[in-house]
């Protein structure tokens, strides 16, 4: 019950712009913390 954008229409809730906004903004968070704390491995040669 409401707008699609907002409830992610027939595709469900993970299609929403909550959903998508929240996951963006995890998926930085997380390689921030990531490359903070060096944690980035070299490729293998």
């Amino acid at each position: 019950a409401g707008p699609d954008w907002l409830t992610g229409g027939m595709f469900g809730p993970e299609s929403s712009i909550v959903v998508i906004v929240s996951t963006t903004v995890a998926a930085v968070l997380l390689l921030y913390v990531a490359r903070r704390r060096r944690a980035f491995l070299e490729p293998a040669a």
